[in-house]
């Protein structure tokens, strides 16, 4: 047998209920004791108030109000009928019947408001349950997409980095004989101005290639305790030497509360440098250019943010900027951002990105 919930007999009421109850109680008693008794037709009005009464309270309150509102109505109505109870004289019998009538009333009342009751409750649960569900089934679409879209993205760099890995194999070797040959050759004073040309080309190729071979190769990571100090130290030299002849201003704030990480310091610095020069690039196109450095901690992670104050990153690219060889820059390699992310996820960082009066990008790492 089930166990009997207070649910399945008590509707919960508000504070207004139980006001309306009693003082229509009150009233109706009062009207009733104070209406001498010859006036009977009164009395049944009285009666039949009473009934309005029990109903109210069977349907707000449910089986048990129903029925606590019928003792109380009952025993103000015609209390001999219970101190009798066991020995009613005959001429009780009316109000016996008229106080049985009232419980019946109530239990009839109160038995299908509590069913209505019951079952709108199993309703709103299973509403809840059932978008409980949808949001479930939501979440799981989206990461199953996420994770396909990640493995197609895993798939074609594998692809890229097979086919990609003999290319530059074959390139690099050609490419070392001629700039070797045309540093032989720039001692002919009549090509050395074409010499110098083919010699940065080279250059520029070899650059190229170097960054290829970094992003479709797993790099091997050492991390260390490194110190936030002196990373901060190094870019900002860095960084005075990218800004010798540029009107770019720059700040850097140093919010954290620690001053070393366990992280590889190379791949560190590697990721910074990408993104602040993104910064000052994309701050050089405006004028008032400016790029703000920013490092903060929590208890678990330190954020390295670097905020640009240029024309931000647009819709359209927004979902491709980490993509290989996907680059918005004239000259870009499509590189730089993909092997930030690459070198990111290698030591457990992770890479936020938004606009806010300019790009935004922040590096996350565990402490």
């Amino acid at each position: 047998m089930g166990k009997l919930s207070i649910d399945k007999l008590y509707i919960p009421a508000g504070k207004k209920e139980y006001i309306i109850i009693i003082s229509s109680i009150v009233m109706v008693t009062y009207l009733h004791k104070s209406v001498q008794d010859q006036f009977h037709f009164i009395h049944i009005m009285h009666y039949y108030l009473y009934y309005l009464v029990v109903i109210y309270a069977s349907i707000k309150m449910g089986l048990l109000g129903g029925f606590i509102s019928a003792f109380i109505i009952s025993f103000l109505y015609d209390h001999e009928v219970y101190l009798y109870f066991f020995n009613l004289p005959h001429y009780k019998l009316r109000g016996f019947i008229e106080i049985l009538m009232m419980y019946t009333v109530a239990l009839f009342t109160g038995f299908f408001t509590q069913k209505l009751f019951i079952e709108k409750k199993k309703l709103e649960q299973a509403n809840i349950r059932q978008a409980e569900l949808l949001t479930e089934l939501q979440n799981s679409i989206e990461e199953r997409m996420k994770i396909e879209k990640e493995l197609a993205r895993i798939d074609r760099l594998r692809l890229m980095g097979e086919v990609s890995a003999s290319i530059a194999h074959e390139v690099r070797n050609p490419l070392t004989s001629i700039k070797s040959s045309a540093k032989l050759l720039k001692d002919d004073k009549e090509n050395e101005e074409l010499i110098n040309i083919i010699i940065k080309e080279s250059e520029q190729l070899e650059s190229f290639l170097n960054k290829f071979n970094h992003f479709i190769r797993k790099s091997e990571f050492n991390k260390e305790r490194t110190s936030i100090s002196e990373i901060l130290d190094e870019l900002t030299t860095y960084i005075k030497m990218y800004l010798k002849d540029k009107s770019v201003c720059y700040s850097i704030n140093n919010k954290s509360n620690i001053d070393y990480i366990i992280s590889d310091r190379i791949a560190l610095k590697h990721i910074l440098l990408n993104f602040i020069v993104n910064g000052f690039e994309a701050a050089e196109e405006i004028t008032d250019g400016k790029v703000e450095i920013t490092i903060y901690n929590d208890e678990k992670y330190i954020y390295f943010m670097i905020k640009d104050n240029g024309r931000g990153i647009k819709e359209s690219d927004y979902n491709r900027i980490f993509d290989p060889f996907y680059s918005t820059k004239k000259d870009g390699t499509g590189l730089g951002l993909s092997i930030s992310l690459k070198l990111s996820d290698e030591i457990g960082g992770k890479i936020f990105v938004e606009n806010d009066n300019g790009a935004k990008f922040t590096l996350r790492i565990p402490i």
